[in-house]
């Protein structure tokens, strides 16, 4: 189907005025409704602006930009609603966001530095404990969605924790001893003895007198 070119119904170029626009809407009116009152279908975009931290359900108001008056008044006002699309990293909740962000198995038993977490003002780093679980959430006050005036939301950092799905000889001989270490609380004299499954520590890994 063809694309209309309103403009050139209505007779009017594309730098024309507001008042222009709504002259040549009257002067078509009264062309084909010459006996009575009529109003005429045109599309047409129109460009508003959004405030920051808008979210999806919020309605925004267009003054002049609704239907025609049939008593040939001014126009009544144009309602947008907001749909805020999905983000491919971020999970909103009102003014707060979440992300999930990996760490290894070393990473959650020993704690440390975590680096490279995606934010709205740019990745960051986080200091985690040592034994965070997976799932822990760590909360990052003021690094969320803007709120009404200089306030923001806060940002929550969902930890994941990866676990190896191919392990060498040494390393499960080396979680072994760990798990050892662990049931038998650091006994010397019985690590000293090499049980199935788990080999004998090294003399350099005994406990000192």
């Amino acid at each position: 189907m063809e694309k209309r070119d309103y403009y050139h119904i209505l007779g009017i170029g594309r730098n024309a005025s507001e008042e222009e626009i709504k002259g040549a809407y009257k002067r078509l009116a009264l062309k084909y409704h010459r006996h009575g009152k009529g109003t005429i279908e045109v599309q047409k975009e129109i460009v508003f602006h959004i405030p920051r931290g808008a979210d999806t359900g919020e309605t925004i108001r267009i003054e002049g930009e609704g239907e025609a008056s049939e008593e040939g008044g001014m126009a009544g006002d144009l309602y947008v609603s907001l749909q805020v699309k999905p983000h491919p990293i971020f999970k909103r909740k009102g003014s707060d966001i979440y992300v999930e962000k990996k760490i290894t198995i070393t990473q959650a038993m020993l704690g440390g530095k975590v680096e490279n977490i995606p934010g709205l003002d740019g990745n960051f780093a986080i200091q985690i404990p040592e034994g965070t679980e997976d799932g822990t959430i760590f909360k990052l006050e003021g690094r969320g969605m803007p709120k009404f005036g200089e306030e923001r939301g806060d940002e929550y950092v969902v930890v994941k924790v990866g676990l190896p799905k191919r392990l060498t000889e040494e390393e499960k001989a080396l979680l072994r001893q760990f798990e050892r270490l662990r049931m038998l609380n650091l006994d010397p004299v019985s690590l000293s003895q090499p049980s199935f499954g788990f080999p004998a520590l090294p003399p350099g890994n005994k406990k000192a007198k």
